[in-house]
């Protein structure tokens, strides 16, 4: 899940992006070991077992992070990696409202392999959704160190605070072509920030060039230039070309 702030003073792009995934941990300890798992990845049959083998706590924070998910309106995401709360450092997360997707259940194997979309769709149709937005200050700083993103800090010691909720209005054509250009040609990065709550640790060090790249290689070889929404008619105006579709 992302979640774009447009507008926001003091940060470069002009925007502030929450950038999570579906495991309170992250499932490598730093540049080395991500690089390890790349390359089992693109190795022979055995270079996964072998890789998951020599690296028991990895595979056990993959497989939990693996959900299955009714809608993706019912998904919990966390940050995972730790970032900058002012002097003070945390993680964050957002929580599903109680009846984002209420009385849904898995399908059916023969069911197409897009339903979360098809379910997305049919319940902003019908209703809006909310997420609940949570912030985890970091109070153990010793202990909750943020260069091994593969530990999950301790909730009592360190809890979770509730400081926003967002809430996804009723509404028809997410599904629209110039809309599913937007979602294709949008940039989503986590140093899209505030210095003040910037990125923390290794991996976070290692996106910023990444993300950054990526971006950069998908919009030139789709010949759609880097723009960033400034509305929520991203459609119109200066920023139309978020909207067009690929070259």
């Amino acid at each position: 899940m992302a979640i774009k702030l447009m507008g926001v003073e003091g940060a470069a792009s002009g925007s502030q992006d929450f950038v999570m995934i579906t495991s309170k941990e992250f499932f490598s300890r730093d540049g080395a070991d991500y690089l390890k798992l790349h390359r089992a990845l693109m190795g022979n049959a055995i270079s996964i077992p072998f890789y998951f083998a020599t690296h028991p706590k990895n595979i056990a924070i993959v497989l939990r992070g693996r959900q299955k998910l009714t809608s993706p309106l019912a998904g919990k995401y966390f940050s995972a990696v730790p970032y900058k709360l002012g002097p003070r450092t945390m993680k964050f997360k957002v929580m599903p409202c109680a009846d984002n997707a209420a009385g849904e259940t898995l399908p059916s194997p023969d069911v197409v392999s897009n339903y979360l979309r098809h379910r997305l769709v049919s319940r902003l149709t019908r209703a809006s959704a909310c997420f609940h937005f949570y912030l985890q200050p970091n109070q153990e700083p010793d202990d909750q160190r943020v260069e091994d993103p593969r530990i999950a800090w301790d909730e009592e010691r360190s809890p979770y605070i509730q400081v926003a909720t967002l809430r996804i209005p009723q509404q028809t054509g997410i599904d629209s072509r110039p809309q599913l250009n937007f979602c294709e040609n949008l940039s989503m990065n986590p140093w899209h920030t505030r210095s003040e709550t910037r990125p923390m640790g290794q991996i976070n060090r290692m996106r910023a060039r990444i993300y950054t790249a990526i971006s950069e290689f998908r919009h030139s070889r789709n010949q759609i230039p880097v723009l960033e929404p400034v509305s929520h008619t991203p459609c119109v105006g200066p920023t139309a070309g978020l909207c067009m579709a690929p070259r």
